[in-house]
């Protein structure tokens, strides 16, 4: 669809995907990668140190807001689980 603006014609395309919100998505999923690798860092730090890996501790060793720490439970738990 064409429409004519101010003496420029702009063609309108289809509602697909546009590079805009591709790259805010990729630009999302790099920052939840970076978030998890830090705190698996700080769970794997806490745990060679023999402390319990708390939520509060995590965030202060990871770095990472403690919504993010609250975010990621269950990934947290699971990880956890697997190392017992």
């Amino acid at each position: 669809m064409k429409i004519a603006i101010l003496g420029y014609e702009i063609e309108i395309r289809g509602r697909g995907e546009t590079q805009g919100k591709k790259l805010a998505k990729a630009g999302t999923e790099a920052r939840q990668r970076r978030a998890w690798e830090k705190i698996e860092r700080a769970v794997e730090e806490i745990i060679a140190r023999g402390e319990n890996p708390s939520e509060y501790r995590i965030r202060k060793y990871s770095g990472v807001s403690i919504n993010t720490v609250k975010r990621y439970r269950p990934k947290i738990a699971q990880k956890l689980a697997e190392r017992a």
